[in-house]
């Protein structure tokens, strides 16, 4: 998030769509992880543990907003910022779009972790595809929304083949035990 006073806070590695737990580890002005609000079209869209519950897809969303000082009253219940998401909505006319966003393990780099230790590069494909179309609820000889009652469909799929692994340094038995000469 590309703002003054933001700052990712949890692993990058799970900031990706549908990983509600990447979408969490973020401080604002200096607040802890857990300090924040999230609201879609103004519900709080957070648990109890300040974990979000759900990520709208990106076609979804109309406005997204981040607060991060000075905010007024109607925003309580955070020591935090706020993040705000608005989603689209209907209208008279029909629209939609369609998107895929695919990742290919020929053009990924190895992760920094796994050179150091010398491990080769893991297959990794990542492929997000999704629809949205909005427009007018319309039932011929029964419903004619226009102008007062609108849908919005929207859409996303993760498939995602590829290892998660890491590196880890474990401490010889005989330091286990106090002895390191």
């Amino acid at each position: 998030w590309a703002m003054p006073g933001v700052v990712k806070t949890g692993d990058w590695r799970y900031l990706r769509a549908f990983d509600t737990g990447g979408m969490s580890g973020f401080s604002i002005n200096g607040g802890k992880k857990g300090d924040n609000e999230v609201l879609i079209d103004g519900i709080s869209n957070v648990r109890g543990n300040r974990n979000v519950i759900g990520v709208p897809s990106m076609e979804a969303v109309q406005e997204f907003k981040v607060l991060t000082n000075t905010y007024d009253a109607a925003y309580g219940r955070t020591g935090g910022g706020i993040v705000t998401i608005v989603s689209k909505s209907g209208g008279n006319a029909f629209h939609g779009t369609a998107y895929e966003y695919f990742q290919a393990e020929e053009l990924n780099a190895n992760q920094s972790e796994l050179n150091s230790a010398g491990a080769k590069k893991p297959p990794m494909n990542i492929n997000t595809f999704g629809f949205q179309v909005s427009g007018p609820v319309l039932v011929p000889k029964v419903v004619d929304g226009r102008n007062k009652l609108f849908f919005l469909l929207s859409y996303e799929a993760l498939r995602q083949r590829s290892a998660d692994p890491g590196a880890a340094n474990f401490p010889l038995d005989q330091w286990r035990t106090g002895d390191f000469s």
